[in-house]
């Protein structure tokens, strides 16, 4: 179990021996936002406890640090330069990607120690963008905003063709979380400030 708090600590526990805290990092200049994820579990991987890492926030909340979850040590470290409110973990946990407050979503590989800046997709809503997921195979993204629209994204969107995407609406408040199915990736959930699921 990973927890973050609002004053840049960051606290693990081990689940399996009554949730007892493990490890404390604590940032000296806590972020704006406080976020973590898990990178995703991989078919036909022979150690995915060994191969798994965790990201968090990093100083000032412009970067992300992604961490081996049993070691602890650092993999990667993600200089993304605007304010960083959430991230996910993509491609076969080759990718993170990131949205920022500037209502951006930049997308970094993993294939390196200071994760490399792949693309961008600016103006993807009007506020900020409240949610992110992708699916399995990293074929789409999805994001909700303050605008209260969800918009679902081709992966590759670059930045010479940032308008591949469908839009829907169907809430009257800004979205807070959004999902889609992790079994098969054909619906999505999405939930409203004060409308429901």
């Amino acid at each position: 179990l990973v927890a973050c708090s609002t004053d840049g600590r960051v606290s693990i526990h081990n689940a399996n021996r009554s949730h007892l805290p493990v490890k404390m990092m604590q940032l000296q200049h806590a972020p704006e936002f406080v976020h973590v994820a898990f990178s995703n579990p991989l078919p036909n991987d022979n150690d995915p406890i060994r191969n798994q890492r965790f990201a968090v926030m990093g100083e000032y909340g412009n970067n992300v640090i992604c961490y081996e979850t049993e070691s602890f040590l650092i993999q990667h470290w993600v200089q993304v330069g605007q304010v960083v409110q959430q991230f996910r973990f993509a491609n076969s946990n080759k990718d993170l990607v990131v949205v920022t407050k500037d209502c951006r979503v930049k997308f970094f590989s993993l294939l390196r120690y200071e994760g490399v800046p792949m693309r961008e997709v600016a103006n993807c809503h009007r506020g900020l963008i409240t949610s992110i997921d992708v699916t399995s195979n990293s074929g789409y993204f999805l994001t909700g905003g303050e605008d209260t629209l969800l918009k679902i994204w081709d992966y590759e969107a670059q930045k010479t063709t940032p308008y591949f995407f469908q839009s829907f609406i169907g809430h009257t408040y800004p979205l807070t979380a959004i999902i889609f199915n992790p079994r098969n990736n054909n619906q999505v959930i999405s939930v409203g400030e004060r409308d429901g699921i």
